[in-house]
């Protein structure tokens, strides 16, 4: 299928030609049957090789691409964020009415009446991300849910004027939706995601982070009805119990990506049961679930040996014993968030380095207890490191971070510019976490 890119991706404007080469050309592209034109896969990809402006050229001098073109072009993407509005977005797609995936992720100055042509002018429209449109209202959704019932993937992260209203017409209109982020829609209640999961049993990735008002019938109703299930965000949600996740865990047995950051009510129980019942997980993330104990990490890494991201940041009751065990069975873990994990100590770091050598970004900020020995070690071990933090390691002395440096050269290290001042200005003015999950 072929993209249209907007603005240019592309390999740059086309070499000038003469009258003479583009009529001979024209001429050839139209002695060609028509199922030539638009089932050549050269055609078919122009879309991602050519500049808007290069592309109209060549549209505007040759007959056939002209007619032909409309019909190669499946996906709509790159658009510029701050200035694509609703007149460009309602051209584009009168032109290109057979699009199945449109991105205007970003697009903020978007209202309605773009989304509505959309809908409108697209009825084959498979994928739409809208994520961080603000202006859009539950009229815009309603329409594609209405107009595009072969949807498959909906993204509305961040637009936060949307109600329950628009994701329950979703669930009746759309009934093939296997991937859907709601994320920081801030309005939506258990109504909006118990018809999701009444309607859309398919639904194979869920993002309902920061939909702070939903609450365990939300999360089980998903669960009983979409054991497909592989990838689950319910960062800040912070009324969910036990009870959600348990029922994700025995129901879900696929599941593969989990979130659950700042789920404060969570226990070792909820854990435990994805680690018993979820053997293909490789990402979890439970930053901030403070009353989680070794317990729950060592369940996850006995049972979960593919896990690769691990983000534990803020988990203050977490001891050695649980990272040592993480190091020991899960030798494919590239990412680890053990910022602030206060009573964690060279063991478990150096535990990490030793047995899980393709780790590429580590968080250890806040590790009060953490010395040079612990750097050393993952300077020795992690050849493909890309990414540490180390801020608020107040035992760490520059020659640990030195000799860091000079071991991995490539390697980006954050830590308080005034303990270590030569990095090439790598560690100036670096006031977040490495790893996001832990800072939401």
């Amino acid at each position: 299928m072929g993209n249209l890119c907007l603005p240019a991706r592309g390999v740059g404007r086309m070499p000038e030609r003469t009258t003479e080469q583009w009529a001979a050309d024209d001429a050839n592209i139209q002695g060609l049957p028509v199922y030539a034109l638009t089932r050549a896969p050269l055609i078919h990809e122009v879309g991602t090789f050519l500049s808007v402006r290069d592309l109209a050229g060549v549209l505007g001098a040759c007959h056939g691409l002209r007619n032909s073109m409309p019909a190669a072009i499946r996906t709509l993407d790159g658009f510029n964020k701050g200035k694509t509005d609703k007149d460009t977005v309602i051209e584009l797609v009168q032109r290109f009415h057979l699009s199945m995936s449109i991105d205007l992720a970003g697009c903020t100055e978007l209202t309605d009446a773009a989304i509505v042509a959309v809908a409108d002018k697209c009825p084959n429209l498979a994928l739409l991300d809208v994520t961080r449109c603000y202006k859009l209202t539950n009229t815009a959704v309603v329409a594609i849910a209405n107009k595009c019932t072969n949807l498959v993937s909906l993204n509305t992260a961040g637009c936060d004027n949307l109600t329950s209203t628009a994701i329950v017409t979703v669930a009746d209109k759309c009934i093939n939706l296997a991937k859907l982020n709601v994320g920081r829609c801030s309005e939506l209640t258990d109504t909006a995601i118990v018809a999701v999961a009444d309607k859309c049993t398919n639904l194979a990735e869920l993002d309902v982070g920061r939909c702070c008002k939903l609450t365990d019938a939300a999360i089980v109703a998903v669960a009983d009805k979409c054991p497909d299930l592989v990838r689950l965000n319910v960062m800040c949600c912070d009324k969910l119990t036990d009870a959600a996740i348990v029922a994700v865990a025995e129901k879900c047995t696929n599941l593969a990506e989990l979130d659950v950051t700042r789920c404060r009510k969570l226990r070792d129980v909820a854990i435990v049961a994805v680690a018993n019942n979820c053997p293909n997980l490789t990402t979890l993330v439970i930053a901030y679930c403070d009353i989680v104990t070794d317990t729950a990490i060592i369940a996850v890494a006995d049972k979960c040996p593919n896990l690769t991201t691990l983000d534990v940041g803020r988990c203050r009751k977490l001891t050695d014993a649980a990272i040592v065990a993480v190091a020991d069975k899960c030798p494919n873990l590239a990412e680890l968030d053990v910022m602030c994990c206060d009573k964690l100590t060279d063991a478990a770091i150096v535990a990490v380095a030793e047995k899980c050598t393709n780790l590429a970004k580590l968080n250890a900020g806040g590790l009060h207890n953490l010395t040079d020995a612990a750097i050393v070690a993952v300077a020795d071990k992690c050849r493909y490191l890309a990414k540490l933090n180390v801020r608020q390691c107040r035992m760490l002395t520059t020659a640990a971070i030195r000799t860091l440096k000079q071991r991995l050269p490539g390697v980006t290290v954050y830590s308080k510019a005034a303990e270590y001042p030569y990095n090439d200005g790598l560690l100036v003015g670096m006031a977040v976490s490495m790893l996001a999950p832990s800072t939401p």
